[in-house]
This record gives C-alpha cells, structure tokens and sequence, in this order.
C-alpha cells in the first residue's frame, strides 16, 4: 500500500511530467529471445497524433551465459520453480535498472534529467486464450518496476501487457499504437512486420482511424533458428551470425508445409503466440522431423528460417 504521503509526491511527480511540452524518457525491453535488455534514450514531445519522438541513443546489454540458462528454465514448466521465479523477478529488475543508468550515462545524462521509464519486462508465460484445458487466460511479465524506481529515483511505468489482457485482449503486439501515430499516411496503407522472438506486423489502412488498425503475432520470429543452433553447438552459439548457416543449407518444402498446418496460421487476427506454443517441444520435434528425412544442420537451419514470420 501507498502511504498518503508517498501517493502526494507520485502524482505531483506524474503531473509535472504530463505538463513539460518534451520529456526524457528511457524505454527498457527484455524480449521473447531472452538474450538481453536493449534500453533506448529518448526525447518524446507532445501527445497523441501529435507526439514526436527522437532517440538519443540506444544500447543492448547480453545477459551472461548462466543468467540467460536460469531464465530459460523458468520458460519451462518442468524446470521451473515458484521461488526461482520470485528471485528472477528483482533480479532482472535490478538488472533493468543497470541498463537504464548505463545508457543514460553514455550520453552524459544523469538520472535527475530522466522524467520517466517504461519498461516492458520479460514475458515468462503467456496464454492469449484458453485452450482445451480451459487455461484461464492470462500473461506474466517478471522485471520488478519497483525496484527500477528505486534504483534509479525515476517513475516507472511497467506491465503494459497485462490490461490489455485483462480487457479481454491477446495482450501482444503493443507496438500497433506507435505505429499509427508516427508512420500513419493519409493516401498510402502500411504494413510494418517485426521480427524479434516472435514475429508481430502491424496494418495501418490509407487515412486509418485508430480502430482501423490491424495488428496480428504472425508466428516465430528468430527463437526456433536460436535453439536449433544453441541445441547443436552445444550453447557455444545462440543464433546464426549474419545467417552463415542457413546459406550452407537448403529449405525442406516438406517440413515446412507440414508446420504450416498448425492451427496457429490458420486461425483469424487478432491472435499472438510465445514459447508455450514455439519453444522447446517445438524445436524438438521439427529436429526430429529433419532427421527422419536425413536433413543437414544447415537444410535445418535454413528450413528454420524459412519458418521465421
């Protein structure tokens, strides 16, 4: 609970923001890839269709090798636990606030000139639906925002996915509201696809209105091609540089077609999708799949990337 006090200085604090005709905002994301967090310094002026924003600068900060191991495990219901959860959650909060005062000094910023964070956090389960089980639909993001504000003395604002949830929505893609306000065109339609983890695209229609915007998770971004590689080079690496492997081999229209009929693609947006439907049992079987058929590492690779929406 807020103390009176507390709650008096955390609105005059959020007022005297929501007043300044500019503010200095950092935006801090862990995302599906759980590889690190990408924090970015920017300058946002104005409101709503009228909003300009400037990046000043943006950094990403890897996690080390063991972290990044500890957050994989608690992806997956089989290893994970409610107090490694628990410890996770203040870790990468701390971890999140490091990212945001290394990234502001880097530009010669102290935290003082910062009037606010927004932090997205890093997805650990995330069901947009219920399912056969009649899962209660839900979505949990872990990245402690208190202990962000606390660290850096800045106001935090976090969980963006979990109203939109709440309201009965896939909580993912987020980026669609962006995207109308600063690439919106009166005479021309735009379709604008992200690929992360997961692969998102956003549709702004010629002359849109906000409610004319379609925006859709499209499938698995990069996370199927970073296993695979991370599986067969024993973590030594956890992507395909530049895509050197995948060049070395050929796309299997065989295993690729037979992906494509899962139910995922064949359902109508809205819909969004993670690792509960693309991670490891996932990889598992499409590396076995490719085995059966005596397909390469590269032909795996490759056949992974075809995939990557």
């Amino acid at each position: 609970m807020i103390g009176m006090s507390s709650r008096g200085r955390l609105l005059d604090e959020m007022n005297r923001v929501l007043s300044k005709g500019e503010r200095t905002v950092i935006g801090l994301m862990s995302g599906t890839s759980g590889d690190g967090i990408t924090a970015a310094v920017t300058k946002v002026a104005g409101n709503y269709i009228g909003t300009k924003l400037s990046v000043i600068s943006y950094e990403t900060y890897l996690y080390e090798k063991d972290f990044r191991q500890r957050i994989f495990e608690i992806f997956d219901p089989e290893t994970s636990s409610v107090n490694a959860i628990c410890e996770m959650n203040f870790e990468i909060g701390r971890k999140l606030a490091e990212a945001a005062i290394s990234t502001a000094r880097k530009v010669g910023m102290s935290m003082s000139e910062v009037d606010l964070i927004g932090s997205h956090g890093q997805t650990i389960y995330h069901i947009p639906r219920p399912g056969e089980k009649g899962e209660t639909r839900s979505t949990l993001q872990i990245g402690e925002p208190s202990v962000i504000a606390e660290r850096t003395g800045v106001l935090t604002v976090a969980d963006f996915r979990k109203m939109d949830v709440a309201a009965c929505g896939e909580g993912a893609p987020l980026v669609p509201y962006v995207d109308y306000v600063l690439f919106r065109k009166r005479g021309k339609g735009m379709a604008l696809q992200n690929i992360g983890g997961i692969g998102n695209v956003t549709y702004i229609p010629p002359g849109a209105k906000e409610d004319d915007v379609i925006a859709f998770d499209t499938g698995p971004g990069n996370m199927v091609v970073d296993m695979l590689v991370q599986l067969y080079t024993d973590s030594k690496l956890t992507y395909d540089p530049e895509g050197s492997i995948a060049m070395k081999g050929r796309v299997n229209d065989r295993i690729l077609n037979e992906v494509m009929t899962i139910e995922f693609f064949r359902m109508k947006p809205p819909k969004s999708t993670g690792r509960e439907l693309f991670g490891k049992e996932f990889v598992l079987s499409f590396e076995e799949r490719a085995d059966s058929l005596g397909l390469t590492f590269e032909d795996l690779v490759a056949t992974g990337s075809a995939l990557t929406t």
